[in-house]
Order: structure tokens, then C-alpha cells, then sequence
């Protein structure tokens, strides 16, 4: 009796498990499912907890349905895919030719990344500098990246630096998963670290390249600043964290933790932290996230009442890599819907099958908040290169949600066979008070195709866009992606709070906004373009920044050839900020050859400080030349000469009537000279005649002459020379009969 109970009870638990449970299976082997973890960190430093699924036996003939029917050409929506356009030997991307057929995206050199549909492609193959149109593999670094990596100092920083812009007294927070705090360029800047991981010092990490290059870029944006460093791994975390900055009376926080699975509408707990932060008078700078072709959301959608969502018509999977792509890699999936409020939440899953071998090779996890959140994670390693694609299936409660689908591998780059690209930016970014950055290809200038993208609401979501790929200690081809256009950012906020100690979070936000570099994207791309570091400083300061202006008070030339060159100047710094700058003395001698001289002043607002420069000359520098005084904000210059040495002049033909004085004391006598140039670079100079004192010259046929003349008692000798002016005599001597008689 007991046991036709217990088959009885059997029976009616598996009735039920029918009735409540969708139709749908997922396969009972789920190979590659792992713990849920964020795309820019390691695994072991999860924001989530994921719960074990269960699966059920794999059904025989999947209940799928693919759409075969025609797609009109388009340049946009939900069709497109990743291509890349390569040019012929020798020939340059024609990007406007590719942008009639697609979006076009970083281009270096011979090839350009592409978005199209594929009906296209036959037709940018047409074109007559193409060579061949490859599918893009994404989960490789993209070739621009490698190429023409620039630092911070190429693009101006450097020269706020050397207007004594550093970032001085300014308070920057940093939360990341654990940067190194030591043996770093920017440990003098660190004051304080939390970690609010584990209850001890932030510990050494295997692989902290991230998060330190990461504060490398702060540093060397603002590198007087002072560094406030917390190591999180959990949403709580967070938002301690961010009490901590609080705490610490931060002006700046830049957070490059994202936490996808929350609302993206700029509500939810993170975004609250955010705005908490804001109020209390610190400006929160976020990366916008890089899987804008790997974002989908739409209102769930099941025409044919099956609990499978239709994509695209009567399309039920959505293809990894786009249509007839195969994929090689590990790749984390996160499906989101947008039952965050409901008391009694609906609930979703997300599969992912091989349309090869028309099974389902792995299935979501749920990601056990509580209360729960309407969100499940799957990750899935391939087993070499697979077609494989995504399913959303409903399996309880409503379903009238907006679902939406993050797809990801540790590039951050999968394009969806149906993407759409809005709304794919992700907490903090979403957060209405946060400055959210996009990344801005540096090398290639152009805003990075993976960037997320607005709107959030009815706002642009994107606040800048941020220099990304400069270069890095940590990253051997620059760091890459909004993680790494955040800190330039941040940086630049630190520079704005250096020269103006009352600018609040909301006037930050504005200014550097308003005075970004207009780029051709939308604003729920761009924002308001690329960040101008100098411009945004300048809006907001107070003062005048430094300049020191110069002028050329005074030079020893003319001199001989291998004598030194004494220059003096005057700087004055006619700003109100003090600085420290370099003057420096410029003396080209010829054929691209240069004689210089430096030094270095530190000025205060308004001071000025006479200084004097040298350098030597060499044989063969005769001439006349133009001497140049330099400083950062201006130059002065002055023509001088340099001479020959001695023995380049002959006297000759020497003429002096009458020779005698004739019965006075004084007489007048007419001197005649030939004066000849032998140097041998043919180079002209100038001369002058010297009389000894006593001799005074009337009508003289050179410079600088006045009236006298000779007297004389008796028999004397005339000495005379002539100076090639700027050193040295030649003399020539004549001798005068002085006969005195009477009149």
C-alpha cells in the first residue's frame, strides 16, 4: 500500500512539473556554464552569485523556426554584421565609396572595419581598390590598435603641465577590483586603500593590469593629485565605497567597475549611489561599456504562442557573429528583462544552440539577488569554431517585458545577428548625474565601433567622448576601450578642480561637454564630442593661467668667430598662476646645424627675472645670424654678427699729403687708404678706421666721423688702425716730417 502511495505521489509531482514548467528543455550536459563574472575582470572577482540550473532532457527537434526570407539593403538596423574591407597592394581605404553600402568603423592603413548586411558584401567586392571582404573575427585585438600608439603629452596635457596645472590639493577615488599600490609610477600619489573585498590591505593580484594602467593615465593626467583607492567586488561594495569617497571629501571619483544587470534607465541602486555621490559635491566619471554591436533589447515578443521570442519576423535564434558566422572562443551571455519592480516576477531563460548539430549546448544561470533579480548569465566555451546562437524562452509570469541581451567575450566586441545598438550603455554610466565616456580611437581618430551608445531615457546617456588607446607600461599596444578613455576624463576633471576650488559636479559635467571637439556622431554616441582637456580648463578658471612672455635686452656681438655668445633677457609671467617653464637660446650656424643653451625659471604671477644665456661659436661661423630666445608661450630673436679672426684685413696704398707741416701749429693733410677683405669664405664685413686721440678726422669717407685736426711741435709718427669691427686691430704706421716755420 505504502508504495502505490509513493507512485502515486511520483505521478502527481510530475503532472505538476508539466504544467508549471515550459516545454522547452535545455540539454542535461551544459558544458562551459561557469560562475557568472564581469567582461573587464578575472573570474574569480565576481559582482554576482550565481544559483545552480537544473537541466532537463534535450528534446529531439527543438521547437525553432528560421526566417529565410529576403532583407532589403540597409546601412542600419537590426541586420547588420562585421566585415572587414582590405585594399589591393599600395592602395588607401576609400571609406566614403564604403560608407554608401556600410557603417564604417576604425580604418588603418589598407583595411577598414565595416557593418553590413550581407547582401552588401557582393557589392563593396565590386569596388575597384578592393581586394577581398573578410569576416571580421572579433575576440582578437583589432590590427589599429598596434599601430601609432600616442601618449598623453602628444595631445596638449603637457603643456597645462607646464602652465603649473597638476592637479595640485585635488582628491581623485578610484573603485576598481584591486589595482597594485606599490612599485607603481603613481605610489607617491596614493594616500589612503581600502578594500572592501576582504578585511585586510588591498592584496597583490595576479593580472592588476586594468586597474593600474588605469591610474596610470590619472597619473599622468594630473600627477600632484592625490589618489584614494578602494578594491570592491560586489554591488555592496559599491556602494560602500562610494560612502567612502564621501568620507574621504573626494572632488573626483572614476569607477571602472560596471554592473550590467541593473535597469538601464538610470534608476536602480548603483545609479542612486551615483547621484548621492553628486550631491554631495563629487563628480562621478564612468566607462560607457564596448558591446554596442553585442546589445539587443526589444519588447518580448511570441506571435505563435510557442515561449520561444521572435527576433526578427519568425526568427527564434539570434546568430553569434551574424549570419553563417562560426565562432571560436569563450563568450558570456546576460539576459536581462524588465521586471526589476514587479512583487510577483516573471522569469526568463537564455539558451544557447548549435545550429550545426541542432542541439542546445548550454543554458543561463540565475543570478540570486534578493530580492531577485530579473536577470540570468550564461557563459560558453566553443569547441573550436561553432555557428552558434542565442534563445530567449519565457518560463513563468507575464510576459509583457522588455528583454534585452549583453553579449560579450573578453574583447568586449560580439556583434549579434540582430543587434541594436541604443541603450547600450551600462551602469554607473546610466546614472543622470555621471559623466559617461565613450572611447575615442586615438591612433585612427575616430569614436571606437564597439563604444555603447544612448539613449538612456530621454537623455543622450553619453556625457564626452575620452582618448582611448594611448599608450601604457601595462598594455603593449595602448590601453584600449571606454575603460581606458574614462581616465583621460577623470584626469581633466582633476585639472578643472586644480584651478577652480568651487566648481560643483553639474557645472563639470556642463563645461566639459560644451567645450569638446564637435565630432560627426550623434550625441547618444559622442555626447558632446571628444574631450579638450585645455578648453575645459580654461572655461573654468579663475585666473589666468601662466605665460611668460620674454625680450632680448642685450648681446655682447659683435664677435669673432669661436668666441661665446652672451645673450641677455627679461622673462615676465603676465598670468596669475605660478609656473615653472624652460628658456631657451637658439643659434643656427648653417646647414641645418644649431647652437643651444637652457635653463629653467619658476615665476609667480606677475615676476619677472633677467637671465643670460651663452654658447660657443666655432671657426666658419662668420656671418650675420639670427639669434632666437624662446619660452613655451614666447620667443624674441635679434640679428648679430660674428667675424672672422684677426689677419683678415690688409691695409695697402697708403697716401698722406701734405707729409710736412708747413709754419704752423696747425695744418690739414689728406689721408687715403685701400682696405682689403681677405677672408676666404667671400662674406661681407665691416670696417672702421681708428685715429689715436689726438688725431681727429674732417671729411672722412667712413663711419662715424667728426672735425679736427693735426697737431703737431715736431718730427712724429702717425699711427693709425683699422678694426674689422667685433675684436682685433690691424695698425699701420706712417711717419710725418713735423717742420714748424714761421708764417
Amino acid at each position: 500500500m505504502k508504495s502505490i502511495n509513493r507512485i502515486i505521489v511520483v505521478l502527481v509531482i510530475i503532472v505538476f512539473a508539466l504544467i508549471v514548467f515550459p516545454t522547452l528543455s535545455a540539454p542535461s550536459d551544459t558544458k562551459g556554464i561557469v560562475s557568472a563574472s564581469d567582461n573587464q575582470t578575472p573570474s574569480d572577482t565576481n559582482s554576482v552569485r550565481p544559483s545552480t540550473v537544473t537541466g532537463v532532457d534535450e528534446p529531439a527537434d527543438p521547437p525553432l523556426k528560421r526566417d529565410s526570407g529576403s532583407i532589403t539593403i540597409s546601412k542600419s538596423g537590426n541586420d547588420q554584421q562585421q566585415f572587414a574591407a582590405i585594399a589591393e597592394d599600395n592602395m588607401s581605404v576609400n571609406s566614403s565609396e564604403l560608407t554608401t553600402f556600410a557603417e564604417v568603423g576604425t580604418v588603418s592603413e589598407s583595411r577598414a572595419e565595416i557593418i553590413l548586411p550581407a547582401q552588401n558584401i557582393s557589392a563593396v567586392q565590386e569596388l575597384d581598390w578592393v581586394e577581398q571582404v573578410q569576416k571580421q573575427r572579433f575576440g582578437t585585438v583589432p590590427d589599429s590598435y598596434s599601430s601609432n600608439v600616442e601618449n598623453i603629452s602628444s595631445i596638449e596635457a603637457d603643456q597645462l603641465h607646464k602652465d603649473g596645472i597638476n592637479g595640485k590639493n585635488v582628491k581623485i577615488g578610484f573603485i576598481g577590483y584591486g589595482p597594485y599600490v606599490s612599485d607603481v609610477p603613481y605610489e607617491e600619489q596614493v594616500v589612503d586603500t581600502r578594500n572592501f573585498k576582504y578585511d585586510r590591505p588591498i592584496y597583490y593580484q595576479r593580472e592588476p593590469y586594468h586597474d593600474t594602467a588605469a591610474l596610470e593615465q590619472v597619473s599622468e593626467m594630473a600627477p600632484q593629485s592625490e589618489f584614494y583607492i578602494s578594491a570592491i567586488r560586489t554591488q555592496t561594495d559599491f556602494n560602500r565605497a562610494i560612502e567612502y569617497m564621501i568620507e574621504s571629501n573626494v572632488d573626483v571619483i572614476l569607477t571602472e567597475v560596471t554592473f550590467p544587470v541593473a535597469p538601464g534607465d538610470g534608476t536602480g541602486d548603483v545609479a542612486q549611489k551615483v547621484d548621492q555621490a553628486t550631491e554631495a559635491g563629487i563628480t562621478v566619471v564612468s566607462p560607457a561599456g564596448n558591446g554596442r554591436a553585442g546589445h539587443y533589447e526589444d519588447n518580448f515578443y511570441n506571435p505563435d504562442d510557442d515561449r520561444l521570442h521572435n527576433f526578427n519576423g519568425e526568427d527564434e535564434t539570434n546568430r553569434i557573429g551574424g549570419e553563417g558566422s562560426e565562432v571560436d572562443g569563450q563568450y558570456r551571455f546576460t539576459l536581462i528583462w524588465s521586471d526589476f519592480d514587479s512583487a510577483v516576477q516573471s522569469d526568463y531563460d537564455l539558451y544557447i544552440y548549435n545550429e550545426r548539430t541542432e542541439e542546445y549546448v548550454a543554458s543561463s544561470n540565475e543570478i540570486d539577488y534578493y530580492p531577485r533579480t530579473p536577470a540570468e548569465t550564461v557563459i560558453y566555451q566553443t569547441d573550436g569554431y561553432e555557428p552558434i546562437s542565442l534563445v530567449i524562452s519565457h518560463r513563468s509570469g507575464d510576459s509583457i517585458d522588455d528583454v534585452e541581451i549583453l553579449a560579450g567575450n573578453r574583447y568586449g566586441y560580439n556583434p549579434l545577428e540582430y543587434h541594436v545598438p541604443e541603450g547600450s550603455i551600462v551602469p554607473p554610466a546610466t546614472a543622470q548625474s555621471a559623466v559617461g565616456v565613450a572611447a575615442y580611437n586615438t591612433p585612427n581618430q575616430n569614436l571606437a565601433i564597439y563604444s555603447n551608445q544612448g539613449p538612456i531615457g530621454a537623455r543622450s546617456g553619453i556625457t564626452v567622448t575620452g582618448y582611448s588607446h594611448l599608450s601604457s607600461d601595462y598594455y603593449a599596444y595602448g590601453f584600449g576601450g571606454t575603460s581606458g578613455a574614462a581616465p583621460y576624463v577623470a584626469g581633466t576633471v582633476g585639472l578643472m578642480n586644480d584651478v577652480s576650488n568651487d566648481i560643483s559636479p553639474q557645472q563639470t559635467k556642463s563645461t566639459i561637454r560644451s567645450t569638446a571637439e564637435h565630432l560627426p556622431q550623434p550625441p547618444q554616441r559622442a555626447g558632446g564630442g571628444l574631450i579638450d582637456a585645455p578648453a575645459a580648463v580654461k572655461a573654468v578658471s579663475s585666473s589666468e593661467p601662466s605665460n611668460f612672455d620674454i625680450e632680448i635686452d642685450s648681446t655682447n656681438a659683435p664677435i669673432l668667430s669661436g668666441g661665446r655668445l652672451e645673450v641677455t633677457v627679461t622673462v615676465t609671467n603676465t598670468g596669475d598662476q605660478s609656473a615653472t617653464k624652460d628658456v631657451e637660446l637658439s643659434l643656427p650656424v648653417g646647414n641645418g646645424a644649431n647652437k643651444s643653451d637652457s635653463t629653467n625659471l619658476t615665476l609667480v604671477g606677475g615676476e619677472s627675472q633677467d637671465t643670460t644665456l651663452s654658447v660657443n661659436t666655432s671657426d666658419g661661423n662668420s656671418g650675420s645670424h639670427t639669434v632666437e630666445v624662446s619660452t613655451p608661450d614666447d620667443s624674441a630673436t635679434q640679428q648679430i654678427m660674428i667675424n672672422e679672426q684677426n689677419g683678415t684685413v690688409a691695409i695697402t696704398n697708403v697716401v698722406l699729403e701734405p707729409t710736412k707741416i708747413s709754419g704752423e701749429s696747425e695744418s690739414e693733410h689728406n689721408l687715403s687708404i685701400e682696405v682689403q677683405n681677405l677672408s676666404a669664405d667671400g662674406s661681407d664685413d665691416n670696417f672702421e678706421v681708428v685715429f689715436p686721440n689726438d688725431v681727429v678726422v674732417e671729411n672722412y669717407d667712413y663711419d662715424n666721423t667728426d672735425v679736427s685736426s693735426i697737431t703737431q711741435e715736431n718730427e712724429r709718427t702717425l699711427v693709425f688702425s683699422v678694426d674689422p669691427r667685433g675684436g682685433g686691430t690691424v695698425q699701420k704706421v706712417i711717419s710725418i716730417n713735423v717742420t714748424l716755420t714761421a708764417r
